[in-house]
Protein backbone atom coordinates (compact mmCIF):
# COMPACT_ATOMS: atom_id res chain seq x y z
CA UNK A 1 0.00 0.00 0.00
CA UNK A 2 1.56 3.33 -1.00
CA UNK A 3 -0.02 5.26 1.88
CA UNK A 4 -2.02 4.95 5.07
CA UNK A 5 -5.16 6.21 3.34
CA UNK A 6 -4.84 3.57 0.62
CA UNK A 7 -4.76 0.92 3.33
CA UNK A 8 -7.92 2.35 4.89
CA UNK A 9 -9.92 2.91 1.69
CA UNK A 10 -8.84 -0.19 -0.24
CA UNK A 11 -8.71 -2.67 2.62
CA UNK A 12 -10.10 -1.69 6.03
CA UNK A 13 -13.23 0.03 4.76
CA UNK A 14 -14.07 -2.90 2.43
CA UNK A 15 -13.07 -5.81 4.62
CA UNK A 16 -16.30 -6.23 6.62
CA UNK A 17 -18.50 -5.64 3.59
CA UNK A 18 -16.60 -8.29 1.62
CA UNK A 19 -17.51 -11.01 4.15
CA UNK A 20 -21.05 -9.90 5.05
CA UNK A 21 -21.98 -9.97 1.35
CA UNK A 22 -20.93 -13.61 1.36
CA UNK A 23 -23.16 -14.46 4.29
CA UNK A 24 -20.69 -14.34 7.16
CA UNK A 25 -21.69 -13.00 10.55
CA UNK A 26 -19.65 -10.19 12.13
CA UNK A 27 -18.86 -9.44 15.74
CA UNK A 28 -16.44 -7.15 17.59
CA UNK A 29 -13.75 -8.06 20.08
CA UNK A 30 -12.48 -5.40 22.52
CA UNK A 31 -15.16 -2.92 21.50
CA UNK A 32 -14.13 0.72 21.73
CA UNK A 33 -17.43 1.54 23.38
CA UNK A 34 -16.44 -0.57 26.36
CA UNK A 35 -13.66 1.92 27.05
CA UNK A 36 -15.55 5.13 26.31
CA UNK A 37 -13.59 5.82 23.12
CA UNK A 38 -14.44 5.93 19.46
CA UNK A 39 -10.94 4.65 18.66
CA UNK A 40 -9.52 2.71 21.58
CA UNK A 41 -6.63 1.22 19.57
CA UNK A 42 -5.24 4.75 19.25
CA UNK A 43 -6.53 6.57 22.32
CA UNK A 44 -6.49 3.75 24.90
CA UNK A 45 -4.03 1.16 23.65
CA UNK A 46 -2.86 0.47 27.21
CA UNK A 47 -6.43 -0.40 28.26
CA UNK A 48 -6.72 -2.86 25.40
CA UNK A 49 -3.48 -4.51 26.50
CA UNK A 50 -4.94 -4.99 29.97
CA UNK A 51 -8.08 -6.45 28.40
CA UNK A 52 -5.97 -9.10 26.67
CA UNK A 53 -5.92 -7.68 23.14
CA UNK A 54 -2.98 -9.33 21.33
CA UNK A 55 -2.42 -6.42 18.94
CA UNK A 56 -0.57 -3.18 19.65
CA UNK A 57 -1.21 -0.56 17.01
CA UNK A 58 1.60 1.63 15.62
CA UNK A 59 -0.37 4.85 15.55
CA UNK A 60 0.06 5.83 19.23
CA UNK A 61 3.76 6.19 18.36
CA UNK A 62 3.55 7.71 14.89
CA UNK A 63 0.76 10.28 15.17
CA UNK A 64 1.45 14.02 15.20
CA UNK A 65 2.53 14.70 18.81
CA UNK A 66 0.25 17.75 19.39
CA UNK A 67 -2.77 15.58 18.49
CA UNK A 68 -1.74 12.93 21.03
CA UNK A 69 -1.12 15.67 23.58
CA UNK A 70 -4.67 16.94 23.04
CA UNK A 71 -6.04 13.48 23.91
CA UNK A 72 -3.55 12.75 26.73
CA UNK A 73 -2.14 9.71 24.95
CA UNK A 74 1.11 8.95 26.81
CA UNK A 75 3.19 6.67 24.61
CA UNK A 76 5.82 6.15 27.29
CA UNK A 77 3.19 4.58 29.58
CA UNK A 78 1.87 2.44 26.74
CA UNK A 79 5.35 1.11 25.97
CA UNK A 80 5.96 0.36 29.64
CA UNK A 81 2.70 -1.55 29.88
CA UNK A 82 3.45 -3.43 26.67
CA UNK A 83 6.77 -4.50 28.15
CA UNK A 84 5.05 -5.74 31.32
CA UNK A 85 2.69 -7.79 29.13
CA UNK A 86 5.64 -9.40 27.38
CA UNK A 87 5.68 -7.50 24.11
CA UNK A 88 9.12 -7.19 22.43
CA UNK A 89 9.53 -3.45 23.02
CA UNK A 90 13.06 -3.35 21.59
CA UNK A 91 11.70 -4.76 18.35
CA UNK A 92 8.95 -2.14 18.43
CA UNK A 93 11.50 0.66 18.84
CA UNK A 94 13.72 -0.77 16.11
CA UNK A 95 10.83 -0.70 13.66
CA UNK A 96 9.64 2.75 14.72
CA UNK A 97 13.15 4.22 14.52
CA UNK A 98 13.43 3.37 10.85
CA UNK A 99 9.93 4.54 9.91
CA UNK A 100 9.08 7.55 12.08
CA UNK A 101 10.74 10.97 12.07
CA UNK A 102 13.08 10.92 15.11
CA UNK A 103 11.72 14.01 16.88
CA UNK A 104 8.16 12.75 16.47
CA UNK A 105 9.20 9.42 17.97
CA UNK A 106 11.06 11.12 20.80
CA UNK A 107 7.86 12.94 21.74
CA UNK A 108 5.34 10.16 21.03
CA UNK A 109 7.27 7.45 22.91
CA UNK A 110 8.55 9.76 25.67
CA UNK A 111 12.23 9.04 24.97
CA UNK A 112 13.48 11.74 27.33
CA UNK A 113 14.92 10.77 30.71
CA UNK A 114 15.50 12.88 33.81
CA UNK A 115 18.33 11.12 35.65
CA UNK A 116 19.46 11.37 39.26
CA UNK A 117 22.95 12.21 40.50
CA UNK A 118 22.89 8.98 42.50
CA UNK A 119 23.60 5.72 40.68
CA UNK A 120 20.33 3.78 40.69
CA UNK A 121 20.63 1.33 37.80
CA UNK A 122 24.17 0.76 36.46
CA UNK A 123 25.39 -2.85 36.56
CA UNK A 124 29.17 -2.75 37.11
CA UNK A 125 29.40 -6.46 36.30
CA UNK A 126 28.68 -5.57 32.66
CA UNK A 127 31.12 -2.74 31.91
CA UNK A 128 31.46 -1.16 28.49
CA UNK A 129 34.65 -0.71 26.52
CA UNK A 130 34.69 3.09 26.21
CA UNK A 131 36.72 5.60 24.24
CA UNK A 132 36.48 9.34 24.86
CA UNK A 133 37.23 11.52 21.83
CA UNK A 134 37.81 15.18 22.66
CA UNK A 135 38.60 17.93 20.18
CA UNK A 136 40.42 20.53 22.26
CA UNK A 137 40.91 23.90 20.62
CA UNK A 138 41.09 25.78 23.93
CA UNK A 139 43.86 23.89 25.70
CA UNK A 140 43.06 25.66 28.99
CA UNK A 141 39.83 23.61 29.06
CA UNK A 142 41.72 20.30 29.10
CA UNK A 143 41.31 19.70 32.83
CA UNK A 144 37.60 20.53 32.65
CA UNK A 145 37.07 17.99 29.89
CA UNK A 146 39.09 15.35 31.72
CA UNK A 147 37.03 15.97 34.86
CA UNK A 148 33.94 15.16 32.81
CA UNK A 149 35.46 11.99 31.40
CA UNK A 150 36.53 10.88 34.85
CA UNK A 151 32.87 10.63 35.93
CA UNK A 152 32.70 7.45 33.83
CA UNK A 153 32.30 4.43 36.13
CA UNK A 154 34.93 2.37 34.33
CA UNK A 155 38.31 2.72 32.64
CA UNK A 156 38.35 4.46 29.27
CA UNK A 157 40.78 5.22 26.47
CA UNK A 158 41.29 8.85 25.52
CA UNK A 159 41.94 10.30 22.06
CA UNK A 160 42.47 14.06 22.00
CA UNK A 161 42.57 15.98 18.72
CA UNK A 162 43.88 19.53 18.44
CA UNK A 163 44.92 21.76 15.53
CA UNK A 164 48.58 22.57 16.33
CA UNK A 165 51.68 20.88 17.68
CA UNK A 166 52.01 23.60 20.32
CA UNK A 167 48.53 22.92 21.62
CA UNK A 168 49.21 19.19 21.56
CA UNK A 169 52.31 19.66 23.69
CA UNK A 170 50.45 21.79 26.25
CA UNK A 171 47.57 19.32 26.39
CA UNK A 172 49.96 16.40 26.79
CA UNK A 173 51.58 18.04 29.81
CA UNK A 174 48.21 18.55 31.48
CA UNK A 175 47.17 14.94 30.82
CA UNK A 176 50.48 13.64 32.22
CA UNK A 177 49.79 15.35 35.54
CA UNK A 178 46.70 13.16 36.08
CA UNK A 179 46.46 9.43 36.74
CA UNK A 180 45.71 7.61 33.50
CA UNK A 181 42.56 5.48 33.29
CA UNK A 182 43.46 3.86 29.99
CA UNK A 183 45.43 4.42 26.81
CA UNK A 184 45.97 8.08 25.88
CA UNK A 185 46.79 9.60 22.50
CA UNK A 186 46.99 13.24 21.38
CA UNK A 187 46.64 13.84 17.63
CA UNK A 188 47.28 16.97 15.57
CA UNK A 189 44.54 17.41 12.96
CA UNK A 190 43.34 19.96 10.43
CA UNK A 191 40.81 22.32 12.09
CA UNK A 192 38.67 22.80 8.96
CA UNK A 193 35.33 21.39 10.11
CA UNK A 194 36.39 21.69 13.77
CA UNK A 195 35.02 18.93 16.00
CA UNK A 196 33.08 17.31 13.14
CA UNK A 197 36.09 16.67 10.93
CA UNK A 198 38.25 15.84 13.96
CA UNK A 199 35.76 13.12 14.87
CA UNK A 200 34.95 11.69 11.44
CA UNK A 201 38.44 12.00 9.93
CA UNK A 202 40.88 12.35 12.80
CA UNK A 203 39.28 9.50 14.81
CA UNK A 204 37.91 7.37 11.98
CA UNK A 205 40.29 4.49 12.62
CA UNK A 206 39.29 4.43 16.29
CA UNK A 207 35.58 4.41 15.52
CA UNK A 208 35.91 1.62 12.96
CA UNK A 209 38.19 -0.54 15.07
CA UNK A 210 35.44 -2.55 16.83
CA UNK A 211 37.46 -2.11 20.02
CA UNK A 212 34.78 -0.06 21.75
CA UNK A 213 31.16 -0.48 22.77
CA UNK A 214 30.61 3.24 23.39
CA UNK A 215 32.19 6.49 22.27
CA UNK A 216 31.89 9.72 24.25
CA UNK A 217 32.22 12.71 21.91
CA UNK A 218 33.35 15.95 23.62
CA UNK A 219 34.98 19.20 22.56
CA UNK A 220 36.15 22.38 24.24
CA UNK A 221 33.31 24.89 24.03
CA UNK A 222 33.16 28.59 24.82
CA UNK A 223 30.92 30.13 22.14
CA UNK A 224 32.40 33.62 22.77
CA UNK A 225 30.57 35.13 19.79
CA UNK A 226 27.22 34.80 21.60
CA UNK A 227 28.20 36.69 24.73
CA UNK A 228 29.35 35.57 28.16
CA UNK A 229 26.05 34.47 29.72
CA UNK A 230 24.73 32.67 26.63
CA UNK A 231 28.03 30.91 26.02
CA UNK A 232 28.36 29.91 29.67
CA UNK A 233 24.85 28.48 29.72
CA UNK A 234 25.30 26.55 26.46
CA UNK A 235 28.49 24.93 27.72
CA UNK A 236 26.86 23.97 31.02
CA UNK A 237 23.79 22.65 29.23
CA UNK A 238 26.02 20.34 27.20
CA UNK A 239 28.51 19.24 29.84
CA UNK A 240 26.14 18.87 32.80
CA UNK A 241 23.44 16.93 30.96
CA UNK A 242 25.94 14.48 29.54
CA UNK A 243 28.47 13.78 32.30
CA UNK A 244 27.29 15.68 35.36
CA UNK A 245 28.64 13.46 38.14
CA UNK A 246 29.71 9.84 38.72
CA UNK A 247 26.17 8.85 39.72
CA UNK A 248 24.51 10.66 36.82
CA UNK A 249 26.96 9.30 34.25
CA UNK A 250 26.45 5.77 35.60
CA UNK A 251 22.70 6.19 35.05
CA UNK A 252 23.32 7.34 31.47
CA UNK A 253 25.37 4.22 30.75
CA UNK A 254 22.67 2.10 32.39
CA UNK A 255 20.31 3.22 29.63
CA UNK A 256 22.62 1.50 27.13
CA UNK A 257 22.74 -1.60 29.33
CA UNK A 258 18.97 -1.74 29.52
CA UNK A 259 18.32 -1.17 25.80
CA UNK A 260 20.53 -2.89 23.22
CA UNK A 261 18.79 -0.87 20.51
CA UNK A 262 19.72 2.48 22.06
CA UNK A 263 22.09 4.26 19.68
CA UNK A 264 22.69 7.70 21.20
CA UNK A 265 22.08 9.75 24.33
CA UNK A 266 22.53 13.52 24.47
CA UNK A 267 21.04 16.67 26.05
CA UNK A 268 17.67 17.98 24.85
CA UNK A 269 17.37 20.91 22.45
CA UNK A 270 18.89 24.13 23.71
CA UNK A 271 16.26 26.87 24.08
CA UNK A 272 17.49 29.26 26.78
CA UNK A 273 19.56 31.98 25.15
CA UNK A 274 18.93 30.72 21.61
CA UNK A 275 15.91 30.89 19.25
CA UNK A 276 16.47 27.26 18.22
CA UNK A 277 12.90 26.09 18.81
CA UNK A 278 10.83 26.35 15.68
CA UNK A 279 13.82 26.71 13.40
CA UNK A 280 16.35 24.03 14.34
CA UNK A 281 17.01 23.19 10.71
CA UNK A 282 17.98 26.80 9.98
CA UNK A 283 19.36 26.66 6.41
CA UNK A 284 20.71 23.12 6.71
CA UNK A 285 17.77 21.03 5.54
CA UNK A 286 18.37 21.12 1.75
CA UNK A 287 21.99 20.04 2.20
CA UNK A 288 20.92 17.47 4.79
CA UNK A 289 18.46 15.91 2.37
CA UNK A 290 21.11 15.61 -0.34
CA UNK A 291 23.67 14.11 2.04
CA UNK A 292 21.15 11.69 3.56
CA UNK A 293 20.28 10.47 0.07
CA UNK A 294 23.96 9.97 -0.74
CA UNK A 295 24.52 8.04 2.49
CA UNK A 296 21.45 5.84 2.02
CA UNK A 297 19.58 7.34 4.98
CA UNK A 298 15.87 7.08 4.23
CA UNK A 299 14.44 7.80 7.67
CA UNK A 300 11.61 10.38 7.48
CA UNK A 301 12.88 13.88 8.25
CA UNK A 302 11.29 16.00 10.92
CA UNK A 303 9.33 18.99 9.69
CA UNK A 304 10.29 21.92 11.92
CA UNK A 305 13.47 20.96 13.77
CA UNK A 306 15.62 17.83 13.66
CA UNK A 307 16.24 15.64 16.67
CA UNK A 308 19.92 16.46 17.00
CA UNK A 309 22.75 16.96 19.50
CA UNK A 310 22.87 20.75 19.24
CA UNK A 311 26.35 21.49 20.49
CA UNK A 312 27.54 18.16 19.05
CA UNK A 313 28.32 16.25 22.24
CA UNK A 314 26.89 12.81 22.85
CA UNK A 315 27.45 9.22 23.92
CA UNK A 316 26.87 6.65 21.19
CA UNK A 317 27.42 3.11 20.05
CA UNK A 318 29.98 3.36 17.21
CA UNK A 319 27.95 0.74 15.35
CA UNK A 320 24.99 3.14 15.28
CA UNK A 321 27.12 5.75 13.51
CA UNK A 322 28.30 3.47 10.70
CA UNK A 323 26.60 5.41 7.87
CA UNK A 324 28.70 8.43 8.90
CA UNK A 325 32.00 6.89 9.92
CA UNK A 326 32.33 4.42 7.05
CA UNK A 327 32.40 7.21 4.48
CA UNK A 328 35.89 8.56 3.82
CA UNK A 329 35.47 12.29 4.45
CA UNK A 330 38.07 14.81 3.24
CA UNK A 331 39.06 18.02 4.98
CA UNK A 332 38.57 20.05 1.80
CA UNK A 333 34.87 19.10 1.86
CA UNK A 334 34.48 21.15 5.02
CA UNK A 335 36.03 24.31 3.55
CA UNK A 336 38.01 26.86 5.52
CA UNK A 337 37.06 28.91 8.56
CA UNK A 338 34.54 30.90 6.53
CA UNK A 339 32.67 27.68 5.69
CA UNK A 340 31.75 26.96 9.31
CA UNK A 341 28.25 28.39 9.13
CA UNK A 342 24.65 27.25 8.67
CA UNK A 343 24.31 25.36 5.43
CA UNK A 344 27.93 24.22 5.59
CA UNK A 345 28.90 20.58 5.94
CA UNK A 346 29.87 20.81 9.62
CA UNK A 347 26.45 22.16 10.62
CA UNK A 348 24.69 19.59 8.45
CA UNK A 349 26.64 16.78 10.10
CA UNK A 350 25.79 18.14 13.55
CA UNK A 351 22.16 17.28 12.77
CA UNK A 352 22.86 13.87 11.23
CA UNK A 353 23.72 11.32 14.02
CA UNK A 354 20.20 10.31 15.12
CA UNK A 355 19.03 9.87 11.52
CA UNK A 356 22.08 7.77 10.64
CA UNK A 357 21.47 5.61 13.71
CA UNK A 358 17.74 5.31 12.97
CA UNK A 359 18.46 4.01 9.47
CA UNK A 360 20.09 1.02 11.20
CA UNK A 361 17.20 0.64 13.67
CA UNK A 362 18.83 2.39 16.64
CA UNK A 363 16.75 4.86 18.63
CA UNK A 364 17.86 8.00 20.47
CA UNK A 365 17.16 9.18 23.99
CA UNK A 366 17.63 12.68 25.33
CA UNK A 367 18.57 13.13 28.98
CA UNK A 368 18.97 15.86 31.58
CA UNK A 369 19.74 16.31 35.24
CA UNK A 370 17.01 17.09 37.76
CA UNK A 371 18.62 20.50 38.31
CA UNK A 372 18.66 21.45 34.66
CA UNK A 373 15.16 20.10 34.04
CA UNK A 374 13.88 22.39 36.80
CA UNK A 375 15.49 25.39 35.12
CA UNK A 376 14.56 24.42 31.58
CA UNK A 377 10.96 23.44 32.28
CA UNK A 378 10.22 26.61 34.25
CA UNK A 379 11.49 28.82 31.44
CA UNK A 380 9.81 26.71 28.76
CA UNK A 381 6.46 26.63 30.58
CA UNK A 382 6.36 30.40 31.00
CA UNK A 383 7.37 31.10 27.41
CA UNK A 384 4.89 28.57 26.03
CA UNK A 385 2.14 30.08 28.18
CA UNK A 386 2.88 33.52 26.76
CA UNK A 387 2.91 32.22 23.18
CA UNK A 388 -0.34 30.30 23.68
CA UNK A 389 -2.10 33.44 24.86
CA UNK A 390 -1.84 34.89 21.35
CA UNK A 391 -4.04 32.22 19.72
CA UNK A 392 -7.15 30.46 21.11
CA UNK A 393 -7.71 26.73 21.25
CA UNK A 394 -5.73 23.61 22.07
CA UNK A 395 -2.09 23.52 21.01
CA UNK A 396 -2.74 21.43 17.91
CA UNK A 397 -5.49 23.87 16.88
CA UNK A 398 -3.20 26.85 17.40
CA UNK A 399 -0.49 25.26 15.26
CA UNK A 400 -2.91 24.42 12.45
CA UNK A 401 -4.40 27.90 12.57
CA UNK A 402 -1.02 29.57 12.12
CA UNK A 403 0.14 27.13 9.45
CA UNK A 404 -3.00 27.52 7.41
CA UNK A 405 -2.56 31.25 7.60
CA UNK A 406 0.93 31.00 6.18
CA UNK A 407 4.34 30.35 7.65
CA UNK A 408 5.18 33.10 10.12
CA UNK A 409 8.92 32.93 9.49
CA UNK A 410 11.13 34.65 12.04
CA UNK A 411 8.27 36.34 13.90
CA UNK A 412 8.47 39.72 12.16
CA UNK A 413 5.50 42.08 12.38
CA UNK A 414 5.12 41.94 8.60
CA UNK A 415 4.60 38.18 8.70
CA UNK A 416 1.99 38.42 11.47
CA UNK A 417 0.16 41.12 9.54
CA UNK A 418 0.19 38.99 6.39
CA UNK A 419 -1.35 36.15 8.38
CA UNK A 420 -4.08 38.42 9.77
CA UNK A 421 -4.96 39.91 6.40
CA UNK A 422 -5.05 36.53 4.68
CA UNK A 423 -7.55 35.25 7.25
CA UNK A 424 -9.73 38.32 7.64
CA UNK A 425 -9.33 40.37 4.45
CA UNK A 426 -8.79 38.05 1.46
CA UNK A 427 -7.31 39.88 -1.51
CA UNK A 428 -6.09 42.81 0.56
CA UNK A 429 -2.78 41.27 1.53
CA UNK A 430 -0.76 42.18 -1.54
CA UNK A 431 -2.46 45.55 -2.03
CA UNK A 432 -1.83 46.73 1.52
CA UNK A 433 1.53 45.16 2.19
CA UNK A 434 2.92 46.65 -1.00
CA UNK A 435 2.40 50.24 0.05
CA UNK A 436 3.31 50.49 3.73
CA UNK A 437 5.59 49.24 6.43
CA UNK A 438 3.68 47.53 9.28
CA UNK A 439 5.26 49.51 12.12
CA UNK A 440 4.52 52.78 10.37
CA UNK A 441 0.94 51.74 9.56
CA UNK A 442 0.16 50.49 13.04
CA UNK A 443 1.88 53.38 14.77
CA UNK A 444 2.37 53.03 18.49
CA UNK A 445 0.11 49.98 18.50
CA UNK A 446 2.44 48.34 15.99
CA UNK A 447 5.28 48.94 18.37
CA UNK A 448 3.24 47.12 21.01
CA UNK A 449 3.61 43.95 18.92
CA UNK A 450 7.00 43.62 20.52
CA UNK A 451 5.27 43.33 23.88
CA UNK A 452 4.36 39.68 24.54
CA UNK A 453 0.76 40.43 25.49
CA UNK A 454 -0.06 42.38 22.35
CA UNK A 455 -1.68 40.68 19.35
CA UNK A 456 -2.04 41.79 15.75
CA UNK A 457 -5.81 41.68 15.96
CA UNK A 458 -5.81 43.97 19.00
CA UNK A 459 -3.42 46.37 17.28
CA UNK A 460 -5.57 46.56 14.15
CA UNK A 461 -8.77 47.05 16.15
CA UNK A 462 -7.22 49.91 18.08
CA UNK A 463 -5.87 51.43 14.88
CA UNK A 464 -9.34 51.38 13.29
CA UNK A 465 -10.75 53.10 16.36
Amino acid sequence: MPSYFDAVLKHEALFTEHFTERGYAVDVAYASADHGFTNASLLAADELLDAGCPLLRRRPFVEWPPFLDRHSVIGRWTLAKAERHGYPVQLVLRHLSRNVAPRDLNADAGLFDVLLDIDTSYDDSRPFRIVVTAHVFYEEMTDEILDLADTLPTAYDLVVTTPTAEKAEAIGRLIAERPARGDVEVRVVNNDGRDQSAFLIGCRDVLLSDRYDLVVKLHSKKTPQDGFNVGRHFKAQQFDNLLASPGYTANVLALFQREPGLGLVYPPMIHIGYPTMGRGWWSNKPGFEQLALALGIRVPLDDISPLAPYGSMYIARPEALRPLIEREWRYEEFGGVEAYRDGGLAHILERMPSYAAAELGYHTRTAATTEYTSISHTAFEFNFDELSATTPGYTYEQIRFIRRAGYVGQGRARDFLRMYLRLNHPGAEGRILGVFEPDRFLGRWGRRLRHPRATVAEALRRRRR
